[in-house]
């Protein structure tokens, strides 16, 4: 038989996707098992803290952990699994598995910014990439059905997707080629203003980019009566049910942001909603987004995430809050 250029062309690309994927799989192994077991930790955690990267880096374990011994006399174990650049999918997994692993916990704290409570969508994906690590590894069937309500066929694209490390490790590779533009761009360059998750501009308008879509969005959500997305609701589903008190906190919000939008008519008004709904559920709401009175400059880097000293402010007062509003529970047995 006559030899076919095409086929053999095809096989060897096939073969060599196949030999792509299997090393980036091995690649990546380590950090990836790194971010998955981190939950498995020996050290007792009595205080989950759970969001995205701005509770990631926002929340200052030790003075929140000082804050809290200053009220009551004690230490609680507080382990933030804020993971940047997530989706709420995320955080419900990592709740998940830390009540499975840890049943001495107590309170969950979660993060959240914008529309999170009650929206599908996480925020522009052309700036910064998801980070979808656990979605992926860590029970995928949960998270497919959740990828379901997202896209049309999603839970059978998420079931071919989490098979291709290619695809599935892409969050790395975007971290790796993120550092080497910036290296190049610095060069003969005025510096610019970065973080581990991504270019100052990136987060600019991340939240809100257009002040007439805010309003909109805010009276939709309100005017339909809408819910919480399902992930944030199951989040409160597996809370109540493990007997653990979960607290959400509104993140701390730039000068900046909250003139143009959380100082408004309309965001008070889904404020309200949210907060009339979450207390259905016997779930504490707390407005942080005013607590940081430093300049912007001083305390968001970014337009978004903390500086250090303005996390120890939010830590301390949070701890405080938390810790009037919720004595210490008895716990799981």
């Amino acid at each position: 038989m006559k030899p076919n250029p095409f086929i053999e062309n095809l096989i060897l690309l096939l073969a060599l996707l196949a030999g792509l994927n299997y090393w980036i799989h091995l690649w990546h192994k380590p950090q990836r098992l790194e971010f998955i077991n981190r939950l498995e930790t020996s050290e007792p955690i009595d205080t989950l803290v759970l969001g995205d990267s701005t509770i990631a880096t926002g929340l200052d374990r030790t003075t929140y952990k000082d804050a809290w011994k200053g009220r009551s006399g004690s230490v609680p174990g507080v382990h933030n699994a804020g993971i940047g650049n997530s989706t709420a999918i995320a955080h419900l997994l990592a709740l998940r598995k830390a009540v499975r692993h840890h049943p001495e916990i107590k309170r969950v704290i979660y993060g959240a910014i914008g529309f999170r409570l009650t929206d599908r969508e996480f925020g522009p994906t052309e700036s910064v990439a998801k980070n979808v690590f656990l979605e992926y590894y860590q029970e995928p069937k949960v998270a497919a059905a959740f990828h379901g309500e997202l896209r049309p066929f999603g839970e059978l694209i998420f079931g071919l997707e989490r098979r291709i490390p290619m695809f599935v490790e892409r969050q790395s590779f975007w971290i790796k080629i993120e550092r080497l533009r910036r290296r190049f761009d610095r060069l003969g360059m005025p510096s610019r203003i970065s973080n581990a998750f991504g270019r100052r501009e990136n987060f600019e308008n991340f939240l809100h980019p257009d002040f007439d879509a805010f309003v909109a969005h805010c009276n939709q959500t309100v005017d339909d009566r809408s819910g919480l997305w399902g992930p944030i609701d199951e989040m409160i589903r597996v809370s109540h049910e493990n007997e653990v008190e979960l607290t959400v906190v509104f993140m701390p919000m730039s000068k900046r942001q909250r003139e143009r939008f959380y100082d408004t008519q309309h965001w008070r008004r889904y404020f309200a909603h949210v907060s009339r709904v979450l207390a259905k559920r016997n779930v504490k709401l707390i407005d942080a987004t005013d607590w940081v009175s430093l300049p912007d400059k001083e305390a968001f880097p970014d337009n978004l995430h903390l500086t250090g000293e303005a996390s120890l402010i939010f830590s301390k007062r949070l701890a405080e809050i938390v810790h009037d509003q919720a004595p210490p529970l008895a716990g799981r047995q």
